[in-house]
């Protein structure tokens, strides 16, 4: 028994000499950094020092040592002071405890606006998709995993009401617990390029405005207006004055813009149908 008992503090001598292979602690990831050192330390046959307490000094020191290889130099001192690992760990723990609680505000804070959040006004299926997904990478860095299914379920609930019928869609024909984020946005986008809204450049403050060929189109439809309406006037004053059978056939000659004839300003119908003159 005393030679396997040997053998196996020779092999722990040696695998923590060769290389520490500990995790550094930082300011933001005792959680995390807590739960690996324990796996590392009993995969050492370290961890009962930390745990309980009252191992053999030997032992004892090997924890220790291996904890001051898994935390920052400004540590060292605080750490290497401690009688026992046990000891040693639990200043660790003080001094990051702080910082945990601050990890787990965070999260709660970034999870209320996760939960409460809706597309903003103008903003497209893309970027509210990517603003969903930043948020729910931060958290899951904060340790509220987010699951993709959860970002697609959101986006699902908080679409605009023009979306509406397509998500009703979605839902009927396909399983959402398998839909990718990427899949969601990428039907809804389809719907949104297919909507005919005007572009955001026509309307200012409110007020329409219409492009070159539409004002040309407006330009052209009122001239014809105003030139079909010069001749039905001009035609039904020429009806009521016109004098006799006689001037009857010159009626129509030289008629043109509005029933006048050259510069005179005269109607075509008083012109002699002898000698072709006005005014006799």
């Amino acid at each position: 028994m005393a030679g396997g008992k040997d053998g196996v503090v020779q092999r722990v001598i040696r695998e923590v000499s060769a290389g520490t292979g500990f995790p550094m602690l930082t300011k933001t990831n005792y959680s995390d950094w807590a739960l690996l050192m324990k796996v590392k330390l009993r995969a050492r046959l370290l961890w009962t020092a930390i745990e309980k307490g009252g191992v053999e000094p030997h032992e004892d020191m090997q924890a220790l040592d291996a904890l001051c290889s898994a935390v920052p130099p400004e540590m060292w001192p605080v750490i290497a002071n401690k009688e026992t690992a046990k000891e040693a760990w639990e200043a660790i723990a003080t001094m990051r405890i702080g910082y945990d609680r601050v990890k787990k505000t965070s999260a709660q804070n970034l999870r209320r606006q996760f939960d409460s959040a809706t597309f903003k006004e103008g903003e497209s299926v893309d970027d509210y998709a990517l603003r969903l997904n930043s948020m729910a990478s931060t958290l899951t860095t904060l340790g509220d995993k987010v699951e993709e299914t959860q970002v697609v379920e959101k986006i699902i609930r908080s679409v605009p009401q023009r979306f509406r019928q397509i998500v009703v869609a979605i839902t009927m024909l396909l399983d959402v617990s398998t839909l990718t984020v990427a899949d969601l946005t990428g039907r809804l986008k389809v719907a949104e390029d297919a909507f005919e809204e005007p572009p955001p450049a026509m309307h200012h403050d409110g007020k329409l405005y219409l492009t070159e060929e539409e004002w040309e189109a407006r330009r052209r439809k009122r001239d014809a207006e105003k030139t079909g309406g010069g001749g039905s006037s001009s035609v039904t004053h020429r009806s009521r004055h016109g004098r006799g059978r006689g001037r009857g056939r010159g009626s129509n000659k030289g008629l043109s813009s509005g029933g006048l004839t050259g510069n005179s300003g005269r109607p075509s119908g008083d012109e002699c149908r002898r000698c072709g003159k006005l005014g006799h």
